[in-house]
């Protein structure tokens, strides 16, 4: 692997993160209010995300919060995209298959 190499080990450092499900609730409070807030924007069907991709996705996060910012900013880009691509964003689609 690249990280065991003796040059890359000599500048970088491996921190063991400590991961909690604990946070869980509060990774899925946010993600919610943001992508809430995307689908007002951009006009989506209230059903958009639906529970099922949002548990899909509080479960991959593994309760890392960062990942759900990633997520956000992800689904703005997505957003953006299809709308500049003239596409309708009314459609419904499933935050996992994209």
């Amino acid at each position: 692997m690249a990280f065991e190499s003796t040059t890359v080990s000599a500048v970088t450092h491996q921190e063991e993160l400590m991961v909690s499900r604990a946070i869980d609730n509060d990774i899925s409070k946010y993600l919610s209010d943001e992508l809430d807030k995307i689908g007002r924007e951009y006009c989506l069907l209230l059903s958009w995300p639906c529970k099922h991709d949002m548990g899909i996705l509080i479960n991959q996060f593994s309760g890392l919060f960062i990942y759900t910012n990633y997520c956000k900013v992800y689904v703005m880009f997505l957003e953006s995209y299809y709308t500049t691509q003239q596409y309708s964003t009314k459609q419904h689609y499933s935050l996992i298959e994209v």
